[in-house]
């Protein structure tokens, strides 16, 4: 009955449950044969730290989780620690680190052909990749992250890949990268994929509210550039 309780605290922790959750962890560790379920409290705690942007605090967790995970070898653990600690880097607007860590994090998942995995990551790298300038690297993991999400039959996720693409193009559009018509056409048929995903539908995607960012990209106001 611990196991699930603590199952069902670790996704939904705030400052009332904090506290229940460190009891619960207590008592696991003291039983032995827990290591799993006192590892995904111990994220999320640290993901607790992350979304009330104690960010220092959140880095702290999530390394210490990584530490841990180098010791056993165990690498699964390493790779999500690391793409964890990526996420807090990206909201700080490290993106160099972010691009670091989910690169190792890419070849990881590649690795082990988790195709889903890769697209997270891919996806990852090119919002950082973006924001530090580097439009073709950004732009092939965003395509590698397409491939996976249409062959998956992803749409939520392909939309908002092609929002990505299309904010893309509109950012070398801004900053005078490449030839301009030649952005633009890419840009209206990076908007176009992604209109025609959203009305197919996101039945069977894990994103079940995605439409408000892309239809703010589709407004015409998009193409006075």
């Amino acid at each position: 009955s611990k196991v699930k309780e603590i199952i069902q605290l670790k996704n939904q922790l705030n400052d009332s449950l904090f506290e229940k959750a460190e009891v619960l962890k207590k008592e696991l560790k003291e039983a032995g044969n827990f290591d799993v379920f006192i590892m995904q409290t111990e994220f999320a705690e640290a993901n607790y730290f992350y979304r009330k942007q104690d960010f220092d605090e959140a880095i702290q967790r999530f390394q210490e989780l990584l530490d841990k995970a180098k010791l056993k070898n165990d690498t699964l653990t390493e790779i999500n620690a690391k793409e964890s600690i990526a996420n807090v880097y990206q909201y700080l607007g490290e993106h160099e680190k972010v691009v670091e860590y989910f690169t190792e994090g890419y070849k990881f998942w590649e690795s082990i052909d988790s195709k889903k995995s890769m697209a997270r990551s891919a996806r990852n790298i090119a919002e950082s990749q973006i924001e530090l300038g580097n439009f073709n690297e950004a732009e092939s993991m965003l395509n590698s992250a397409i491939q996976i999400y249409t062959q998956k039959k992803d749409s939520g996720w392909t939309v908002i890949s092609y929002y990505y693409l299309a904010n893309l193009y509109l950012q070398k559009i801004h900053e005078n990268v490449d030839d301009k018509d030649r952005n633009l056409k890419a840009l209206h048929e990076a908007v176009s994929m992604g209109e025609t995903y959203f009305y197919d539908g996101i039945i069977g995607t894990e994103l079940h509210v995605i439409p408000v960012s892309y239809t703010h990209l589709t407004l015409p106001t998009i193409y006075s550039v």
